[in-house]
């Protein structure tokens, strides 16, 4: 966020801190924060979201939440009765500080306010191999930035995900894909027009030692897991024998 671009996208090795750092970002600011997953299936209540989502952050700052209603609440907003019951709850008219969201039914909340949100994370907005995007998935997600955000010039938007493969549909409307390929480095950043920038998170040389070294590093040495998990490539794209159209093709 420090580019101020609108949109900031951080793409690399599972493990490195992408997710993380997008809770302690939106814990941290004034406003709230809508955390936006694909599926509603990704937020349900039942699956554990709540106490998933704050399991790995600090305990002076897990304590400071709780989980309600699919959003994350700070515990100075539950009403008295439910702190005496243990079992807490919102004051009305309190705020929430994380809403979740799903992209596949986004198109349903136009008639919410959001002017007291001014981040939105995509969390996971690539899919894993054989996962599947929503039809016309890219269109759903401006729908649901143009609901949020109008003409609004403070919300950003930060979008993280594994290296599983440069071909999304994101990426193919930025045109970054079999044309435009990542640093050789594994680490870089990819500006896009005046909106967008992309950075490839590469894991430093501790984390990656210590990857190797341990057993399932030893045991996908060699696979295309290791490839995304230890060493921030795209198992899943092939640019052999890719080349630019020539002008004399015709399709």
């Amino acid at each position: 966020m420090s580019y101020n671009r609108f949109i900031s996208v951080a793409v690399g090795a599972r493990g490195t801190g992408k997710t993380y750092s997008c809770k302690m970002r939106a814990l941290k600011r004034e406003k709230s924060t809508v955390w936006l997953r694909r599926y509603a299936e990704d937020i349900k209540p039942s699956n554990g979201l709540g106490e998933r989502f704050l399991a790995d952050l600090p305990p002076e700052i897990r304590d400071s939440y709780f989980y309600y209603g699919n959003a994350i609440w700070k515990v100075q907003d539950a009403t008295e009765k439910s702190i005496e019951k243990d079992s807490l709850a919102p004051k009305e008219g309190a705020i929430p500080k994380i809403t979740f969201v799903a992209l596949s039914t986004a198109r349903r909340m136009k008639s919410q306010s959001w002017h007291n949100y001014d981040l939105i994370v995509y969390d996971e907005f690539i899919e894993s191999s054989g996962g599947r995007y929503l039809s016309d998935e890219y269109a759903i997600f401006l729908d649901l930035l143009e609901t949020i955000c109008r003409l609004r010039s403070d919300i950003r938007v930060l979008m993280c995900a594994n290296n599983v493969s440069l071909i999304n549909p994101y990426f193919a409307q930025w045109g970054i894909g079999t044309a435009i390929m990542p640093p050789d480095d594994g680490k870089g950043f990819r500006k896009v027009g005046k909106d967008v920038i992309i950075e490839w998170v590469k894991p430093d040389d501790d984390y990656l030692d210590a990857k190797l070294n341990s057993a399932i590093g030893r045991l996908s040495q060699g696979t295309q897991w290791a490839n995304m998990s230890v060493y921030n490539l795209s198992p899943t794209d092939e640019f052999y024998g890719v080349e630019k159209r020539p002008t004399s093709a015709k399709y």
